[in-house]
């Protein structure tokens, strides 16, 4: 097999990846427009539906699934704010426990009785700010996973209800 046919083959595979990455997302805003089109179809030919007032909510629901998905996209700063000073006050704290350790320290002989203790106390210390940094870091992409979550239960229910009529 020649360089270039490997070449070709390659070009084309990544190709067919984009195009399908393109027809695999949705356009908010298209989406909205067709629903609204879809909307005035819907009242033209059958006024006072049942059918009507879904595609309805169904456009509405979209406009404020746009909403969400700018507020999700966006970082959320008060929570960045609060996070940062609860770490700043952690990261205090922890340097306060060693000063504190090392003027308690000062002039005493260590023997292994009095710095096992030490060690397993500034190693628990250590490993649960640690795991506070952890979970703090991770509380905004929890929170807007649940955001997300929620719109998209909606649109589940909206799609069950739409595939009963």
């Amino acid at each position: 097999m020649s360089h270039s046919s490997r070449t070709g083959t390659l070009s084309r595979k990544t190709q067919k990846e984009t195009e399908t990455t393109v027809y695999r997302q949705l356009d908010v805003d298209r989406t909205i427009e067709t629903l609204k089109r879809l909307c005035n179809r819907i009242s033209e030919r059958f006024p006072n539906s049942g059918l009507g007032c879904v595609a309805e909510d169904l456009h509405a629901a979209a406009g404020e699934t746009r909403r969400e998905i700018s507020w999700i996209s966006r970082p959320h700063y008060p929570t960045r704010t609060a996070v940062s000073l609860f770490l700043l006050i952690l990261v205090g704290l922890v340097a306060f426990s060693f000063a504190e350790l090392k003027q308690e320290l000062q002039g005493e002989r260590l023997t292994v009785s009095f710095l096992v203790p030490l060690i397993e106390a500034a190693t628990n210390e250590l490993l649960l700010a640690g795991a506070a940094i952890v979970f703090l870091f991770g509380i905004e992409a929890r929170v807007k996973r649940t955001r997300a979550q929620r719109v998209l239960h909606e649109l589940r229910a909206f799609a069950h209800v739409i595939d009963m009529h």
